[in-house]
């Protein structure tokens, strides 16, 4: 769903204070990028998800996750909840995979890859830092 402004820099703000310590440009840019997902926050406020659903060249609709994000105190009891969301509003907009892209949760990269390898998903890409 879209968000207001004021909502998507507060969370924005609350991801940059907990893990990636943005510059003012990096925060404007974040916001602008999550203004054209969807963006979904938990119904407890523990977290939010952002993504944008699309047929790729492929002709299959897919589920890009941009922005997975569990607050700090609630990441043992909010990850999966997060999780199941997400494959519940794929299935509901006839996603046929869901590609998430990185843990932005303060999760190192290992621990984030393993959790979801655990629940079935598997590493579909690589990247290169440059």
């Amino acid at each position: 769903m879209k968000q207001s402004a004021a909502e998507i820099k507060k969370w924005v703000r609350l991801i940059s204070d907990d893990y990636m310590h943005f510059t003012p440009e990096q925060e404007d840019y974040a916001c602008q990028l999550a203004g054209v997902c969807d963006f979904d926050i938990m119904p407890d406020d523990s977290g939010v998800v952002g993504y944008i659903i699309a047929q790729d060249f492929d002709c299959k609709i897919k589920m890009n996750v941009l922005l997975f994000y569990c607050r700090p105190e609630s990441r043992g009891r909010s990850f999966i909840p997060m999780l199941r969301h997400c494959e519940t509003v794929a299935k509901e907009r006839g996603v046929e995979k869901i590609i998430i892209g990185c843990s932005t949760s303060g999760y190192k990269e290992e621990k984030f890859n393993r959790i979801l390898e655990r629940f079935g998903y598997s590493n579909c890409a690589y990247g290169k830092r440059i």
